[in-house]
């Protein structure tokens, strides 16, 4: 089994270099689950070779038995789920990354989860949602710089400008040498000063 496994790796590697084929790399990975279907390995990258080649019911499905295979495993299912939901993020497809976060979400309660949903709803514009998905991952992780910047870029987004300020005022605390922070909150009392929220809020934020 571990010959089949380590054959399908590597000829995925060779396919980045367009030396081999999917379908060559993802015969290998069923070969695995014939023989161990729960093997997370083999189920998750089944589900990125899936989701490149645009049967994304069926990459959802993989990566629901590898979250099945990594229950127990927080930190292991935040990856899988991660990992999926990166390919489709990288290639714009927000959507199809909300669906997978969902997957995730439907398992465990994560922050990076909360987080990674709420940006995806953002760049869909809709901003209540990430509001919502921000606020949760700060109230599961409230001295993570990280998700308090991003939950006062999302408010800025959404055009509540004293909100955001609140926000990432806590997060230049938390964090004083977080640069990104600190330049979003200069944007926000930038925009505050002048009177402006930025251009092109939808109705539902």
């Amino acid at each position: 089994m571990e010959y089949f496994l380590e054959l399908g790796i590597a000829e995925t590697l060779l396919v980045r270099m367009g030396m081999a084929s999917l379908e060559t790399a993802e015969a290998r990975f069923h070969t695995v689950l014939e023989l161990d279907p729960g093997n997370i390995e083999a189920l998750n990258l089944l589900a990125q070779i899936c989701a490149q080649t645009r049967r994304h019911s069926e990459a959802r499905e993989l990566l629901g038995r590898a979250l099945d295979s990594a229950a127990g495993d927080r930190d292991l299912v935040v990856e899988l789920v991660e990992a999926l939901a990166g390919i489709y993020e990288k290639a714009g497809k927000y959507r199809l990354a909300v669906k997978t976060y969902r997957v995730g979400l439907g398992r465990i309660e994560s922050a990076a989860l909360h987080n990674g949903i709420a940006y995806c709803y953002a760049k869909l514009g809709h901003y209540r949602k990430a509001v919502s998905h921000s606020r949760r991952a700060v109230e599961l992780e409230p001295g993570n710089a990280v998700y308090v910047n991003d939950l006062g870029y999302t408010l800025l987004e959404a055009g509540d400008l004293d909100g955001a300020k609140t926000v990432l005022e806590r997060a230049v605390e938390l964090d004083p040498d977080n640069e990104l922070a600190r330049g979003n909150l200069a944007y926000c009392l930038d925009l505050q000063s002048r009177g402006r929220a930025l251009p092109g809020v939808p109705a539902d934020h």
